[in-house]
């Protein structure tokens, strides 16, 4: 079992607006539909999670499969509980 802090779907989106030189505008606009900027600048600040509709349309505008995003995100809340239960159980 791997012991480390995985990282967050936000860690990543950031990450991949960063490598790719975008705003978060302007990833709102590729992403369309209902996204503006402070929807983005939610999940980049860990406000939000990623839904499997979210997954999809981040999928359609960066080319990263909507499994990863979901992947990474549950992971997380993985790793996060287990640590939860481990600090109970220290305690």
């Amino acid at each position: 079992m791997n012991t480390s802090c995985p990282i967050t779907p936000s860690e990543m989106l950031k990450k991949e607006i960063e490598k790719r030189k975008l705003s978060q505008r302007a990833l709102a606009q590729k992403l369309g539909g209902t996204w503006t900027p402070p929807k983005v600048n939610d999940i980049i600040s860990g406000k939000r999670g990623i839904s499997e509709s979210s997954a999809l349309d981040l999928e359609a505008a960066l080319e990263i499969p909507a499994e990863r995003w979901l992947k990474c995100q549950m992971e997380r809340r993985l790793w996060e509980e287990r640590e939860r239960r481990l600090g109970l159980k220290s305690n």
